[in-house]
């Protein structure tokens, strides 16, 4: 790895070029993405999960990933998706 002091900053700051080879750039890359996952689980943990849901509308109906729920017309049955697919739940 090679850094190198580009200038310093009026504001005490400084701008330098950092020089790597693949297997640095590798390296560097997934500490940043393992870092960057185990950030996302903690800040998921601070949420209720009950809170959201995919599938729910709200409706009390199953949902279908191309319009509304159908009625039957008959009393007790369910709705239908009038598109051919349906959520995968």
């Amino acid at each position: 790895m090679d850094v190198e002091l580009l200038k310093e900053n009026d504001d005490g700051s400084a701008d330098y070029h950092v020089n790597l080879s693949n297997e640095e750039q590798a390296q560097l890359f997934r500490f940043a993405f393992i870092e960057m996952l185990k950030r996302g689980m903690e800040e998921g943990k601070k949420h209720d999960p009950s809170e959201f849901s995919v599938d729910d509308t709200g409706s009390g109906e199953p949902s279908c990933a191309y319009g509304p729920c159908v009625k039957s017309g008959k009393s007790g049955q369910p709705c239908y998706c009038s598109e051919t697919t349906q959520v995968p739940y």
